[in-house]
């Protein structure tokens, strides 16, 4: 049975940084506007980020419950160097890209099933 007194906060900081980070790179992608296939196209990898961030949820939610006062000064310093975002910004901008998250897992599995049903039928066509 893991001892949840002493995890540390690695896995709180990493998972924070993805968060922000892509937010950052979905702000880039978008930067010149929307356009369909060449922004889907550059968005592809951050549904790899997401399925980071998911998988490694639990361990940095153990750790976020279990921190210290000292731990998360120092997990919350670390985050803002880290990300160059400022201190007195990071929990707006882990708030707006967890949003980010949700809207591109949305986008993702939408599209996800429709290329499914796009190879069915051209499974049919044969």
């Amino acid at each position: 049975m893991a001892n949840f007194d002493d995890l540390g906060y690695d896995e709180v900081v990493d998972t924070i940084c993805d968060v922000i980070d892509l937010g950052k790179n979905v702000k880039n992608v978008f930067a010149d506007g929307f356009q369909v296939i060449p922004d889907l196209i550059a968005l592809t990898p951050e549904f790899f980020k997401v399925q980071e961030i998911i998988s490694d949820a639990p361990l940095a939610i153990n750790q976020l419950k279990n921190l210290s006062v000292e731990e998360a000064k120092k997990a919350h310093a670390e985050i803002s160097k880290r990300t160059g975002v400022a201190q007195d910004k990071v929990v707006d901008t882990v708030t707006k890209g967890f949003g980010i998250i949700i809207e591109l897992y949305e986008v993702f599995a939408w599209n996800q099933a429709k290329f499914f049903a796009i190879k069915q039928k051209v499974q049919d066509l044969a």
